[in-house]
């Protein structure tokens, strides 16, 4: 499927399967004088990413960009957390050259965190009627405030700061455990409105800008992209569509995680 300037079609890349009679069409749909130079892959959370560009017909696809280093490739981890691991073995130059890039916004180590404590209390509250103290309920309403500063769940946010208010108040939570109950729903809709954040088009749109700038940087580079693939599924906006490709060149994007 031809979307913009991207090819899209499932299992295309990281399926196993030879897709090189695929992209020879998707390059002729797109004119003689372009080619694929943007990959993206819903193999984000594999490790190392980009398997799929060391075998079947990619199998030497990018050694003379990796020789003349232009390829850069982009990881579903913060920036000051990539590792050299995160790529295959055939591209550590690439990790060499500083071009390993992490995507993953910021303000999503708040969110991880307060998805680790929601995961780690619900059943505390549910299974052994054990209610947060004070302390802890300040730190999680910090930490879902930070998130609010910074233009996300903000209705969250609000409601956090009003809960951390009521239990500093009555001093923890009272006995009748009306309001341990609504804090645990209250915890509960929080972790579905994270984990749907994720995809949200506010978030890819800076997701997109990030990876963007450095495609504008580097208009001569293959530029490979991974992430879960909930992100490049054919939905209202996917990732791709906030990425564009250089001139005379188009991206690929394949939703598969295999």
């Amino acid at each position: 499927m031809k979307d913009g300037k991207w090819w899209v079609s499932r299992g295309v890349l990281a399926s196993g399967r030879d897709p090189s009679g695929e992209l020879v069409d998707a390059a002729k749909e797109f004119g003689d004088d372009y080619t694929p130079m943007v990959f993206m892959t819903g193999d984000g959370h594999r490790t190392p990413a980009f398997e799929w560009a060391t075998r079947g017909c990619f199998t030497g696809f990018f050694d003379e960009a990796i020789a003349d280093n232009k390829v850069c490739c982009y990881v579903e981890t913060f920036s000051d957390s990539v590792t050299a691991d995160l790529v295959p073995v055939h591209f550590q130059p690439v990790y060499g050259n500083h071009k390993v890039f992490g995507w993953e916004p910021g303000v999503f180590r708040n969110i991880q965190s307060i998805i680790d404590w929601i995961v780690e209390w619900i059943p505390k509250i549910q299974i052994e009627d054990k209610a947060p103290d004070v302390n802890e309920i300040h730190y999680i309403s910090r930490e879902m405030y930070l998130v609010h500063n910074n233009g996300y769940l903000r209705l969250q946010g609000d409601r956090a700061m009003r809960c951390r208010d009521i239990v500093r108040a009555r001093k923890g939570f009272p006995s009748d455990k009306v309001l341990l109950n609504q804090f645990l729903q209250f915890i509960k809709d929080y972790q579905r409105a994270a984990i749907v954040l994720r995809v949200d088009p506010a978030v890819h749109r800076v997701v997109g800008r990030t990876i963007q700038q450095r495609i504008d940087q580097y208009p001569d580079h293959v530029h490979l992209i991974t992430c879960g693939d909930a992100h490049v599924k054919d939905l209202a906006n996917p990732l791709y569509k906030f990425i564009t490709p250089p001139p005379g060149v188009f991206g690929v994007a394949d939703e598969s995680k295999n």
